[in-house]
Parts: structure tokens; C-alpha cells; sequence
């Protein structure tokens, strides 16, 4: 948006975006320069806005979430070693909620974030699943975007 400023020929001043032919204070058109530009000089000094644009999380291909996962995990062979780790005990588990994530995970063709969430928070609740809430909420956090 264009800073504040008079027009003298117009006897109009600029502000708000639009050309003012009144004096907001006086209800009076503005008496000259002098005025106007006291006026001018009086407003708060603009800041530009800037709209943050809301990100959107990724699908992910399942091979895309592995290695997502695994960086977070420590990336490389540990991160690799880590994750294999998490589905070898979920795959173990006789947990219902587990039992029940798992099915959906192998079956899954892509992988959304809310429902990683869920899933992970259902892995985290088991203590014999080696993945901590921090690894969770990493993942999570971390999660690619638009």
C-alpha cells in the first residue's frame, strides 16, 4: 500500500488507501498543504501485512513416510535400525488399538499426517513399542508441507 501523502492540486490527501476529500478530524475539507501534511505527519506509520499462507501437509508414500521417519529415527543405519525396531514390536504387540494400526499401516497405500498422529500416539502409549512421545512429536512436527 502506498505511504500517506497530499495532493495539492486535488486538495486531497492519501491515506487508508483511498484519496480523502474531507479531513477526518474536522468533517471540513482540508485548508491547504499545511494542514494536510500535519495530518500526514500525525498517522501511526503503516506496516505492511503480510498474509501468512497456511501450510499443508503432504501425502506421503509410504516409502516417502519410511524415510521421513528415519531421519527423524537418527537417519542412516540407526535411523533405519530404529524404525525397523517400532514395527517389529507393533507387529508383535497383541494390543487391539495396535493390532488395529497395524493393519491400516501395512495396508496403506499413502500416508496422511492426522492419521500418523493417531497412529503414533497409539505406539507411544505402549511400552513395548520402543518410540518415545519426543520422536513422535518430531515426526509430527516435521512433517513435509506445501
Amino acid at each position: 500500500m502506498m505511504e500517506p501523502f497530499y495532493k495539492e492540486d486535488e486538495n486531497l490527501v492519501y491515506f487508508d488507501g483511498i484519496f480523502h476529500a474531507l479531513n477526518p478530524e474536522t468533517g471540513q475539507p482540508w485548508s491547504g498543504a499545511e494542514e494536510a501534511d500535519a495530518f500526514v505527519a500525525a498517522l501511526p506509520e503503516s506496516e505492511e501485512i503480510v498474509e501468512e499462507v497456511p501450510s499443508i501437509p503432504q501425502t506421503l508414500s509410504k516409502v516417502a513416510f519410511m524415510d521421513h521417519a528415519v531421519d527423524v529415527l537418527g537417519g542412516g543405519l540407526t535411523g533405519i535400525t530404529r524404525y525397523g525396531e517400532v514395527i517389529k514390536a507393533a507387529r508383535a504387540s497383541e494390543s487391539a488399538p495396535v493390532i488395529t494400526a497395524m493393519e491400516r499401516y501395512q495396508n496403506a497405500t499413502n500416508i496422511e499426517c492426522d492419521d500418523t498422529a493417531v497412529f503414533l500416539d497409539i505406539l507411544v502409549a505402549d511400552a513395548d513399542i520402543p518410540l518415545s512421545q519426543g520422536d513422535r512429536d518430531t515426526i509430527i512436527d516435521g512433517w513435509p508441507t506445501f
